[in-house]
């Protein structure tokens, strides 16, 4: 009678277990439908069935860094929220399913993996998930988005080769360790100072030029001359130095980040802080609030690198959109369209 009870209470937390999920830490990129969270189990997306990085076929390689991409921007060293699935085919990995809680709303990793076309849909995902999973993959098919530039529903052959009877047709041992490093995004906690002291620098050296080139335009007289040049200078190198800085190193773990854009963010957040400053407090000119507009080339970029940067990686940045000639595919084609891509990739790699 104990063991039965301990036995349905061992299967009770089982069940809850995948029925609840619970809350782990990706913390390698290991391929694109592989990770390792840091209790050292690996997972791979439940319902997806997504090109390896040593594909045999080119465009699917490229397809496969995109993911891996994708994964590195919104999943690496981030707490998620996971749930185990009922089916599995192999014992080295566990098949799950993934929800990201972002400041206002919560998204689901697997189907947003299908949507923007880094595979097509495998069935082996729980009956709850299934037809959103399909939906998504409909979505990527119409807009023709990742691998369906080039593949087709009615091709039956699989994608990812953990997903296969056999690994026959592993053809190179990927370096896992050495990509994961690579591609590895910096912390947070590690982003900001560096990204402060950076800004501080270039205040600086923007500072002291600037003051310099307007007093050699000016040329001004007197015996305070130089005391508007100076600040003059500070304003400018301030202003202008400041937010590039702070793109200068955020720019590292997203290359989609602009410069314009965080400047535009400084000059947003001053008139916005401003606004608010007069309208809660319009006659106390000497009220702290007056003051914050001050600091708008520190929070407007940094509000923008971290909390409102643009998709990681864009479509139109990553997706390769090689020509298709009589159905066959061009890769002399293929590969002049995507050397922006690979040099882009070589300068974050180094």
């Amino acid at each position: 009678m104990v063991n039965l009870a301990r036995l349905l209470l061992l299967s009770l937390f089982i069940l809850t277990s995948s029925t609840f999920g619970q809350y782990v830490k990706v913390i390698k990129i290991l391929d694109a439908n592989l990770f390792e969270l840091e209790d050292g189990r690996k997972i791979k997306l439940a319902g997806v069935d997504a090109p390896q990085l040593n594909s045999p076929i080119p465009f699917f390689q490229k397809v496969a860094e995109q993911a891996v991409f994708y994964s590195v921007g919104n999943i690496l060293d981030r707490r998620v929220y996971m749930q185990l699935v009922t089916k599995q085919e192999r014992s080295n990995y566990q098949l799950v399913h993934i929800k990201i809680n972002y400041l206002f709303e919560k998204s689901d990793f697997n189907k947003s993996y299908l949507m923007k076309g880094f595979g097509k849909f495998f069935d082996n995902a729980d009956t709850t998930f299934r037809n959103d999973l399909i939906d998504a993959q409909t979505q990527a098919i119409n807009a023709k988005d990742g691998i369906w530039n080039y593949y087709s529903l009615v091709n039956t052959d699989t994608l990812d080769v953990d997903l296969t009877t056999s690994g026959l047709q592993h053809l190179v041992e990927i370096d896992s360790a050495n990509l994961a490093t690579k591609l590895k995004v910096r912390p947070i906690y590690t982003a900001v100072p560096l990204e402060l002291l950076v800004g501080s620098a270039l205040t600086l050296v923007g500072s002291y030029g600037s003051a310099l080139l307007i007093y050699a335009i000016t040329k001004p007289q007197g015996e305070y001359a130089g005391y508007g040049a100076a600040l003059g200078g500070i304003v400018l190198g301030y202003s202008l130095g400041f937010p590039y800085g702070i793109y200068l190193v955020a720019e590292h773990d997203n290359p989609n980040l602009s410069y314009l854009v965080a400047l535009g963010s400084s000059i947003a957040t001053a008139l916005v802080t401003t606004g608010i400053s007069l309208a809660l407090f319009p006659t106390d000119h000497e009220h702290p609030t007056r003051y914050i507009p001050l600091l708008s080339p520190i929070i407007g970029p940094l509000l923008y690198v971290h909390l409102f940067p643009p998709a990681y990686p864009t479509q139109s940045d990553l997706t390769p959109q090689p020509e298709i000639s009589s159905g066959q595919q061009n890769f002399q084609n293929y590969y002049n369209s995507t050397m922006r891509f690979r040099m882009e990739l070589l300068r974050i790699n180094f």
